[in-house]
């Protein structure tokens, strides 16, 4: 009955309180646990698990429901925004001062981060590097990272962007893209 619905009827229907949340929660779970996965490592660090974002994201989506205003944007783009919002909040909130700068960061969980990464270019590595010997150089490269830059590693490796990284950590955008250039430069002749 209500698929045929789009976002807008949906809202205006649970405002009216014709019909529950369920529907638009079913609906955005998806977003929900993608954002929860992307920060899931560094949650980890402040003590947090998978089902304490998760319900963070829920709480948010409820509360894009009583706030959105259709003038403004698109709902998904709202809800995306206040769920992103609420889980870096919760995180970084949870963060302490020490495991903020990479003090308690979980070396096995960089290292496996790490062996992930090559495998995921298969065909192009598979004539030019052995798995093994790329994966130690890593391994190695990271050991002697300064322990402030290890988060920062970290999280670039796992797909963040600075501006993502910057806003995790606390630290100026601009820095954090400098020491992505760094890792990749550094890389770069490690490799070669």
């Amino acid at each position: 009955m209500y698929k045929d619905l789009n976002d807008y009827e949906l809202i205006y229907m649970i405002r009216e309180n014709n019909i529950e949340e369920d529907i638009l929660i079913r609906k955005y779970s998806p977003l929900i646990n993608t954002i929860c996965k992307k920060y899931s490592i560094l949650a980890k660090a402040g003590g947090l698990d998978y089902d304490d974002l998760f319900n963070e994201g829920l709480n948010a989506l409820a509360y894009a429901i009583r706030k959105y205003d259709e003038s403004n944007s698109l709902f998904y783009t709202y809800a995306n925004l206040c769920i992103t919002s609420k889980i870096i909040n919760l995180v970084k909130g949870n963060l302490t001062y020490s495991n903020k700068y990479g003090l308690l960061v979980d070396i096995d969980d960089v290292e496996s981060s790490i062996s992930s990464y090559p495998n995921k270019y298969t065909n192009y590595t598979e004539d030019r590097f052995n798995y093994d010997e790329v994966n130690n150089l890593l391994k190695r490269y990271l050991y002697d990272l300064d322990y402030k830059l290890m988060p920062v590693f970290e999280l670039y490796i796992n797909g963040f962007n600075a501006k993502e990284i910057g806003n995790l950590l606390d630290m100026n955008k601009g820095t954090i893209a400098h020491y992505i250039r760094q890792f990749k430069n550094d890389l770069r002749v490690l490799l070669s």
